[in-house]
């Protein structure tokens, strides 16, 4: 029973860190049609305040909510030793939504309130498919509540910054490989939950009227998971307490743009420090305060990601604007080995188109759309402790599509 109880609890928690690499940049819909090229600096929303506050002083008082949704869609073919089943077939839309709101104090200060998702994933498979005993439901869940502020150093560098409470909830479940080798159907469920507070540092240079860069870190965050975990078995239901370290790493990105008569030119590029995800060390205990018995540390050997992103504004009148970019962003996994079910990340493209629309001097729609081809990818991943291996091959995409409204005050 011992043995049984550390496997469930390895399967489930090893796989809980890779939606850390899956993160989320779609709290913008001006953002989300050019592909995320222009971070923070391009001034047409307040999303600057999570992006890089810095870039808050391109906006005066206002604020903007929104939501886009995240539709992914993958098909999994394969096997697992000694296990049967079905294909597999992710489909899921998680929503995302955004709220964010700035002051402008004076002519050199602004400041600003957001909350918004940079984690999210959520997968959900079939209970018959064929990878059941490695995942059926993932679903991870940040939310980051932000105070920003920006200060206009000369007229033309402004600095930024903003501390951040980013809470976590994650809720997983699988098959027990054991049993079901021997036909029998019992699952494991695990939820958990963390508190961190993190920061964000920014500065804007405005090389002329039209022609400004930014650049921006975030600090990362160290998340102490904690959760239920419970387990119906042909013997009755098992209860313990369980939970990881999960760190989610700092990045930098730098962003640039530059306006000719009715066309805006934007770029980005952003580095993520995922190469310190090396192991990861889980615990288990019969109570949260108690004895905590390691169940030993997990190989994820993750790599540094670069994100590079160009996107183009079309100014057609004082109503209309039109936009459109392209983005390649690398994943987190190196190899099939490190790549599991529950996010069968990959490298991408990104495609990206959107529109806004100016009601009056105070209030505005802007819309947006996002195609990511995923580069098809194979897993060999191992189960720790007890060798079960997840042969498959992955065919995935996911369409993103939202709306947000701006008001002026």
């Amino acid at each position: 029973m011992k043995k049984i109880l550390i496997t469930i609890i390895t399967t489930m928690l090893v796989t809980n860190a890779y939606a850390g690499g899956f993160q989320l940049s779609e709290y913008s819909l001006t953002q989300l049609g050019r592909a995320f090229a222009g971070y923070g600096v391009v001034g047409d929303d307040y999303s600057a305040i999570a992006y890089n506050p810095a870039g808050m002083c391109l906006r005066n008082s206002g604020a903007q909510t929104g939501v886009t949704i995240v539709a992914l869609n993958s098909e999994v073919t394969g096997r697992v030793d000694g296990i049967k089943g079905k294909d597999g077939r992710l489909k899921d839309h998680p929503p995302v939504p955004h709220v964010f709101a700035q002051y402008k104090a004076n002519d050199k200060t602004r400041i600003g309130f957001a909350a918004y998702t940079p984690y999210s994933f959520a997968t959900n498979y079939s209970k018959y498919w064929f990878g059941r005993s490695h995942a059926l439901e993932s679903r991870i869940t940040t939310i980051d509540y932000e105070l920003a502020a920006s200060y206009n150093l000369t007229p033309k560098l402004t600095l930024g910054a903003a501390i951040i409470a980013e809470t976590l909830e994650a809720k997983l479940t699988n098959n027990v490989d054991g049993y079901s080798l021997a036909g029998l159907n019992s699952r494991s469920k695990v939820h958990g939950d963390s508190f961190e507070a993190v920061y964000d540092l920014g500065l804007l240079y405005k090389l002329g009227e039209n022609t400004r860069l930014g650049l921006s870190y975030h600090s990362r965050a160290v998340h102490q998971i904690r959760g239920a975990h419970k387990v119906n078995t042909p013997m009755g239901d098992m209860y313990s307490h369980a939970g990881t370290k999960l760190v989610l790493p700092e990045y930098y990105t730098l962003s640039a743009y530059h306006q000719i008569n009715k066309i805006g030119l934007s770029a980005s590029l952003k580095w993520t420090n995922w190469s310190k995800f090396k192991t990861l060390d889980i615990w288990s205990s019969s109570n949260p305060y108690g004895v905590r018995r390691s169940v030993g540390a997990v190989d994820e050997n993750w790599r540094d990601t670069w994100m590079v992103s160009l996107g183009t504004d079309y100014y057609y009148n004082d109503k209309w604007t039109f936009r459109a970019g392209i983005s390649y962003d690398q994943a987190g996994v190196r190899d099939a080995e490190h790549r599991t079910a529950r996010v069968p990340d990959a490298n991408r493209w990104i495609l990206g188109v959107g529109a806004s629309y100016k009601i009056n001097d105070k209030m505005q729609v802007d819309a947006g759309y996002s195609h990511v081809f995923m580069q098809t990818s194979k897993s060999r991943n191992q189960l720790p402790n007890n060798g079960s291996t997840l042969q498959a091959k992955f065919n995935s995409s996911i369409n993103m599509v939202g709306i947000s409204f701006q008001y002026n005050f």
